[in-house]
């Protein structure tokens, strides 16, 4: 996708990097090698914003519903990756593409709608300055439920150096601020769809493999534990190891953790729990806090890293 050109082609995924570097991170890393030189600018029209899924993504197996993003980082100049969860990779393959690569920077806001083996760009002057919940919204109405949609907010238009994408509510793609490399080349959003089925060389055995890593997710304590208080569960067991970040690892422990730990959030403000597409594990939180200062509609929950980041690590136990 050429967005300075306005222009979209269609291309087939090259055998033998796909071979090479299979997917994802890798294959994207490989891609980005060719276009981009160390003198690229990161928010510059020059250099590439990748999105790309794994040969995985969208098929039985188990906890591979997840898609990377890659570029040059604007956060540290070098190269840049980040992952997020939710629908956003699986729709992506359904629609008919491993992966999509933009370059160029659109004289005014745009967004790529993805579907059924097409690509278009429309404008997206109505959606600019909103926040990311705000555009997904907006997206859905306009082009159904049955859409995922990777956005920024207003930190990705004003460039802020580590902006985040968001995707299916509050999945982030949190990492290398490919937030403002989508800002730089004014793509406000990504929105994918299809009905189509990712083929499989094999899938007999693929189910038969997809069906022990299941058992084995079932049976590990570990993801037992993610299920019963996501992610955040992880935040006890990380203050008695010393491994989560406490006043910038300059603290060596923080006594109050536990009131922001998994338990402690299932006992008070979570009221439900997602799950990712084809995972049997369910980590994602829905909370809701109903009253005080703080009073929050229904929304993602916490997970570790945002309590470890604006919690332990800011001595922060509210």
């Amino acid at each position: 996708m050429d967005l300075g050109k306005g222009k979209v082609r269609v291309d087939e995924t090259p055998e033998g990097y796909a071979r090479a570097f299979l997917g994802g991170s890798g294959l994207a890393c490989r891609m980005l090698v060719d276009m981009v030189g160390p003198d690229t600018d990161p928010l510059s029209p020059d250099n590439v914003l990748i999105f790309m899924a794994g040969p995985l993504t969208g098929t039985k197996a188990p906890c591979c519903g997840r898609y990377t993003i890659c570029s040059k980082s604007p956060l540290t100049g070098i190269w840049g990756e980040s992952n997020a969860g939710g629908y956003f990779g699986p729709r992506m393959k359904f629609s008919g593409f491993d992966g999509l690569v933009i370059v160029g920077r659109s004289e005014e806001p745009v967004y790529l709608y993805v579907h059924d083996g097409e690509a278009e760009l429309r404008l997206a002057k109505d959606l600019w300055g909103l926040t990311t919940f705000e555009a997904q919204e907006a997206l859905r109405r306009e082009l159904g439920e049955d859409v995922s949609v990777a956005c920024i907010g207003p930190a990705g238009e004003k460039l802020v150096r580590f902006a985040c994408v968001l995707n299916d509510g509050g999945r982030a793609a949190g990492r290398c601020g490919m937030g403002a490399v989508m800002g730089s080349k004014r793509l406000k959003a990504v929105a994918v769809s299809g009905r189509g089925e990712v083929p499989v060389a094999d899938p007999e055995g693929l189910e038969e493999a997809a069906s022990r890593a299941r058992e084995a997710i079932e049976e590990s304590m570990l993801t037992g534990i993610f299920r019963e208080f996501g992610t955040a569960g992880y935040v006890d067991y990380a203050q008695e190891l010393g491994d989560m970040p406490n006043r910038y690892f300059s603290q060596g422990r923080f006594e109050e953790a536990d009131r922001i730990s998994g338990m402690t959030m299932a006992e008070t403000i979570q009221v439900g729990r997602r799950a990712c597409y084809g995972c049997p594990i369910g980590c994602g939180r829905v909370v809701e806090v109903r009253e005080g200062r703080y009073t929050t509609p229904r929304t993602d929950g916490p997970g570790y890293e945002a309590l470890a980041a604006f919690g332990s690590n800011l001595l922060v136990d509210d």
